[in-house]
Formats: structure tokens, C-alpha cells, sequence
């Protein structure tokens, strides 16, 4: 398990769940905080904010012209692939 942080390209901006586990992921400002800080299991592919991992899902409607995708936590599965996530160094 390593600990990480999602960061935008420029580093200036980092994913960061809300203040309750009902509040939608946002981009904010990089910082040393518990809500930028996930945990990532390099054998199952998780991203792991407690008892909850990251779940990738395609917008439609609406709010796919803001934009074309969703981040959220949702209860952890081994067999949902959006759940996977694959970095390289």
C-alpha cells in the first residue's frame, strides 16, 4: 500500500474528497491534507479513502458538456473495473 496524491499537471491542483462522504470529489489547491491523501493498493489497482475507493463513470446529458466523466467514491469491489486505476512511472 502506498500512500498518494492526485495532482494536475502543473501540480498547482489536487483531487480532494469533500468534507462528508456524500460530497462530490473536487480539484483544490495542493496541500498537505488528509481528503488529497489516498491510499493505493498496487496489486487490486484501488484508490482507497477509508473504507471507500474511487470509481471512474462516463457523464451523460447534460453533464457531459461540462464534462465527459465522473470521479466518486463508492463501496470497494475486486470485480468493478472502474475501480482499477494503472500509473506509470
Amino acid at each position: 500500500m502506498r500512500q498518494i496524491s492526485l495532482a494536475s499537471t502543473s501540480f498547482s491542483l489536487c483531487l480532494e474528497r469533500g468534507r462528508l462522504a456524500s460530497d462530490p470529489m473536487v480539484m483544490s489547491t495542493c496541500a498537505v491534507h488528509e481528503r488529497q491523501q489516498f491510499d493505493y493498493d498496487l496489486s487490486t489497482g484501488h484508490l482507497k479513502l477509508g473504507a471507500k475507493c474511487m470509481e471512474v463513470q462516463r457523464n451523460d446529458g447534460e453533464q457531459a458538456k461540462v464534462s465527459p466523466w465522473k470521479v466518486f467514491l463508492n463501496q470497494c469491489s475486486f470485480t468493478n473495473a472502474r475501480q482499477e486505476w494503472r500509473f506509470k512511472e
